[in-house]
């Protein structure tokens, strides 16, 4: 269950009642199953994965396996063995780590050497600023989300031995991305889950990643793993909505880096070709079924295809009010104030993919073009536009992470 614990079942994506904390509830087959001793949430989600496979190795029949990890979401958990690895490594604070990514980015070609770097947003304090507690607790926290990453990829790569062993993965394709960019809002603005938080939950610096504590790592370092883009998940801005795909396969050009557009609902499209069959269309065992979205990528990512999508194509995202349209080079932007203007925002990300100069107002025609294109994938999409939705106060919203980290940096470690 996303936003619990990677340790036990405990919940806490919504605590309403602080003194009655949710619990996760785990399914299989529809029946809920208790977790088993010694559970750590990706190991035991890999295990799970290889064992299906396994049920049915004999079987000679084409398998579809989706592997969706928890972590490395909230609540910040990983082995002692793991965090090991990463102490140390971010106490030099945002703005180093931060120029470090770019310029690594830069020699790996992934960006042009003029490339520039949205460095986070004025409401967030500068690494300098905090203190030596704060920048502990902070960099603990981050050493412990790399640990989570670190911990996820054996998981996978313990998958991919598996496939390798049992001769199925040369013939088998595999599609990695996260779901969102990084992300710097904060659950403990939903209901009473602060409160929850800071009765029961040991945050103490040495503790953070340990069973009984629940940790966010915040804008600051969300923000440094968005380089170079701005902003971070909740956002429509390129560092909200651009993930890191990994597509590897038989037939597939290897060893190539693609910048080319291409969404989520283009894997839908992508595997039904490579399995040889089709969408059902709008009906299927006698109930209706949503018409598919998205394009096949076989062709592009086999390079036969310069791009998956024409650039007269015009692609859509809304989510809590926040909104954005891509075509071809362009692409509109709404954010309410404090993190946008509180109107749509033009940019070409062609030129400029970090969304630093804002075109609105020089070129009003292009405005006016992607405005029409937005009402269109509306009526098409249905998606509803509430008025002042985005201004809502909660997860989205939430500026009391660095008063929160005060606290919690200063806690003691709490007896057992």
């Amino acid at each position: 269950m996303g936003g619990s614990s990677h340790w036990d079942d405990q919940g806490g994506i919504i605590a309403i009642d602080p003194k009655k904390p949710i619990r996760a509830v785990y399914r299989e087959n529809g029946k809920a199953v208790d977790i088993p001793k010694g559970f750590y949430s990706s190991e035991f989600f890999a295990s799970k994965l290889i064992d299906y496979l396994k049920s049915e190795e004999d079987s000679g029949k084409p398998f579809f396996g989706y592997l969706a990890f928890t972590a490395p979401h909230w609540p910040l958990h990983a082995p002692d063995v793991d965090i090991a690895k990463y102490e140390g490594r971010y106490k030099e604070g945002y703005d180093k780590l931060r120029k470090e990514r770019l310029e690594r980015m830069k020699k790996l070609g992934m960006l042009p050497k003029d490339a520039k770097v949205y460095e986070g947003h004025p409401s967030w304090p500068k690494w300098d600023t905090l203190t030596t507690a704060q920048k502990e607790s902070e960099a603990k926290r981050m050493a412990v989300y790399a640990a989570m990453v670190d911990n996820m990829d054996r998981q996978i790569g313990r998958v991919m031995d598996y496939l390798k062993e049992t001769k199925q993965l040369d013939n088998t394709y595999v599609f990695f991305l996260s779901d969102n960019g990084a992300d710097g809002n904060s659950v403990y603005d939903v209901a009473n889950t602060r409160e929850w938080i800071h009765n029961d939950m040991d945050n103490s610096t040495n503790h953070i990643g340990k069973q009984g504590s629940f940790a966010e790592y915040g804008p600051s370092w969300a923000q440094v793993g968005s380089t170079p883009f701005k902003l971070y998940k909740s956002f429509m801005y390129e560092g909200g909505i651009s993930v890191p795909a990994i597509v590897w396969g038989p037939g597939l050009q290897k060893g190539t880096v693609k910048q080319s557009l291409a969404h989520v609902t283009d894997i839908a499209p992508t595997v039904y070709e490579l399995a040889g069959t089709k969408h059902p269309g709008t009906e299927y065992n006698g109930k209706p079924v949503l018409p598919l979205r998205g394009k096949s990528m076989v062709a592009f990512l086999k390079g036969n295809q310069p791009a998956v999508h024409e650039k007269s194509e015009a692609i859509g995202w809304e989510l809590g009010g926040r909104k954005a349209l891509r075509k071809g080079d362009w692409k509109i932007v709404y954010a309410n104030k404090q993190w946008g203007t509180g109107d749509w925002e033009l940019y070409n990300v062609a030129k400029d993919r970090t969304e630093s100069m804002n075109l609105a107002a020089t070129n009003p025609a292009k405005l006016k073009e992607m405005l029409e294109a937005w009402n269109s994938y509306v009526a098409e999409t249905g998606t509803l536009e509430i008025p002042n939705l985005a201004e809502r106060p909660g997860y989205s919203n939430g500026a009391k992470y660095y008063d929160d980290l005060a606290i919690e940096a200063a806690q003691e470690p709490r007896s057992k």
